[in-house]
């Protein structure tokens, strides 16, 4: 289309092309030669005298205006454009009808004129001055859209309009923003196969343009074929701003479709069993799904060797809608265990009662400054507790879930309106958590600042992948926005070219950076392997009282590089051997009875009793006799298991011989 209003004081050039087209707007030159048809367009466009050079050469017309007095007429055409856009309609037309006199050549004032009548409901009118748009410019798009509309929503005749349409699309093939407005004007016509063939060009015209996106995405949804809808909406949120009226509609319908993706259960379950086949082959160990109401979390995956089991488990809620998700979360994560151990390179994450302990004294000002808040010693640990677990499961999840959503999303296309909504609720709980007061207030800072940078992380993932912009609702600090920004380059590197087990150098990374090392451990599974075949008989074989009191007999057990080891580390085997049979006598017993044990204990003295006197008797252990050093075995572990937030107030050295025991046991 010419805009004439932005031409000053140069000649005009306007070209007609003769075509079928061309016969509709000029249909009293069928037959004419051409001769005739430079003599009627000279005709045509004179005005006040002035004759337009007119010139026609291989079907194409060529007429050249006098450009002389339109900067002039600008002035007043940009006011009528104003009015138009602001709907005063009778105030623009006068001024409109004022311009033809002066111009009676310009196509676009007509095109206004028959915008005015349309929206004033006079519909013959408004295809009079359209029609004669077209006439002073045959190439005039929105000319040729709004007539294409006319017959489609006014006349409800689709054949002629498509050919209003065709010719705008001729007219200026590239012109995206047309093929969108004539796709879109199809699509409420409900002529879903045209609306298609427009809008599909005008996405090849510019991928970036949102509202074609959108509008396939509306077509789809009308069609029923949501995985296409929730696929285009998709394209719609990643080129268009945030809470504008396109991404929020993008939004809305990929949201919507993602939901009715979900009904396809036999999709889901099929990408399921493929991968438990794929990974029984390759792990060698079967999987076993139940259905169990019971656990804590949607999904539960327990490894086989953490068990003593001949499978792996994965326990689910079905009520959790997109739970399928997660069962491909968990699959992954396994499949990534055995690429590691294939590869000797997986990894073991551990927080125990030395790591705890730590914790608690990094942030004693602030669970002190608890108390003055007025929060009870109990409240205090239980917060502790929490914290310490709350962050330790996000540092060692949120690499590995980085790794295991990309592996997801381009592997398994399919699965993606599950990952979406499944991720789209988690990153909600995150930016809940992360923006609650009452939590920010309690947690102390380098903790707050830990689970907002790896939120973010989360977030930025998303929104590289599904587009949607959930880092700004975490309210980030530009401290907090560039580590996020660091770790998640950091990933991105690592993902370029992933190496068996390079997850756990990420987790590794990123738990020394937020200085967040000394409250958890990553132990080599080859060397907790080792340890643990070193003492496998020992731990079948049922072992009576005397042997326990025996630690020649249970050294014996154990392969000189063991011992050496464990003396190298500055570990006391003895205690150790009285803390594994702890751990058996109190393996039948509740949390409960094994409390009451920990305090008949500190009754006796607690760490304060003597490690060179023996014969202590114990009420609830009547058939055990005690040496010192065996009560305080059994007095640290019964703490570690029923009280563990109040070990860190003992001070018996005894932590990396509770680490041994328990990986033994």
């Amino acid at each position: 289309m010419i805009n004439f209003a932005s031409q000053q004081n140069i000649n005009m050039i306007i070209t007609h092309v003769v075509s079928p087209f061309f016969f509709r707007l000029f249909p009293q030159l069928k037959g004419s030669d051409n001769e005739s048809i430079v003599t009627f367009f000279k005709d045509f466009y004179a005005w006040h005298g002035v004759v337009p050079d007119v010139v026609m050469e291989e079907g194409i017309i060529t007429v050249k205006l006098d450009g002389k007095g339109i900067q002039q007429l600008k002035k007043d055409f940009n006011a009528a454009i104003q009015l138009c856009e602001k709907g005063h309609y009778q105030e623009a037309k006068p001024l409109l009808e004022y311009l033809l006199k002066k111009d009676p050549n310009h196509s676009e004032y007509y095109r206004f004129l028959g915008k005015i009548e349309s929206e004033l409901g006079n519909v013959e009118g408004a295809m009079d001055y359209l029609l004669e748009a077209l006439r002073k410019d045959s190439s005039n798009a929105y000319a040729l859209l709004m007539m294409g509309d006319v017959f489609a929503k006014q006349k409800k005749d689709i054949e002629t309009a498509l050919i209003y349409y065709n010719q705008a699309l001729e007219t200026n093939p590239e012109d995206f923003i047309t093929l969108t407005n004539i796709g879109y004007s199809l699509l409420k016509e409900r002529q879903h196969t045209d609306a298609k063939r427009f809008l599909n060009q005008a996405v090849e015209a510019n991928p970036e343009y949102a509202n074609a996106w959108l509008a396939l995405a509306f077509l789809e949804s009308e069609c029923n074929a949501d995985f296409e809808a929730f696929s285009y909406a998709l394209q719609a949120i990643k080129f268009s701003m945030p809470n504008d009226l396109v991404h929020n509609n993008a939004r809305r319908v990929a949201e919507e479709s993602a939901l009715n993706c979900l009904t396809d259960v036999s999709l889901a379950d099929q990408m399921v069993l493929g991968y438990i086949e794929q990974l029984e082959a390759a792990g060698g160990l079967p999987i076993k799904r139940v259905l169990d109401e019971t656990i804590t979390t949607v999904v539960e995956i327990e490894f086989a060797e953490n068990y003593d089991r001949d499978h792996h488990l994965i326990k689910y809620k079905n009520n959790h809608p997109a739970y399928q998700h997660l069962v491909m979360h968990e699959l992954v994560h396994l499949d990534l265990v055995i690429e590691a151990r294939h590869a000797q390179m997986n990894q073991l994450f551990v927080a125990d009662a030395t790591n705890l302990r730590a914790f608690g004294e990094a942030f004693k000002a602030e669970f002190y400054h608890m108390k003055g808040l007025g929060y009870g010693e109990a409240q205090i640990n239980n917060i502790k507790n929490s914290l310490f677990e709350g962050i330790n499961h996000q540092l060692y999840n949120t690499p590995i879930d980085l790794f295991i959503e990309h592996k997801l999303f381009h592997e398994y296309p399919k699965l993606r309106p599950f990952q979406f909504l499944s991720l789209l609720h988690t990153m909600q709980v995150g930016i809940d958590i992360a923006s609650d007061a009452a939590i920010q207030k309690a947690a102390p800072k380098k903790i707050s600042f830990a689970n907002k940078v790896l939120n973010m992380v989360l977030a930025m993932q998303f929104n590289s992948l599904y587009g949607y912009p959930l880092v700004a609702a975490l309210q980030p600090t530009k401290r907090e926005l560039k580590q996020a920004e660091t770790f998640y380059q950091e990933f991105l590197e690592y993902v370029a070219d992933r190496q068996p087990g390079e997850e756990y150098e990420l987790l590794m990374h990123w738990t020394e950076d937020l200085q967040l090392d000394p409250f958890s451990k990553l132990i080599s599974e080859i060397e907790y392997q080792k340890t643990k075949s070193e003492v496998d008989n020992f731990l079948t074989v049922a072992i009576d009282d005397a042997l326990f009191d025996d630690e020649d007999a249970f050294k014996a057990r154990l392969s000189k590089e063991f011992l050496d080891n464990a003396e190298a580390k500055g570990v006391d085997m003895a205690v150790v051997m009285y803390m594994v049979q702890a751990h058996q006598v109190f393996a039948p017993m509740t949390v409960d009875e094994i409390k009451k044990i920990a305090f008949e204990i500190a009754m006796l003295g607690g760490e304060d009793i003597r490690t060179d006197i023996s014969g202590f008797k114990v009420a609830a252990m009547p058939n055990l006799t005690f040496s010192g050093l065996k009560l305080l075995a059994f007095y640290y572990v019964s703490w570690a298991i029923a009280i563990p937030e109040m070990l860190v107030l003992f001070e018996m050295p005894y932590d990396k011989e509770f680490e041994v025991a328990k990986n033994l046991v």
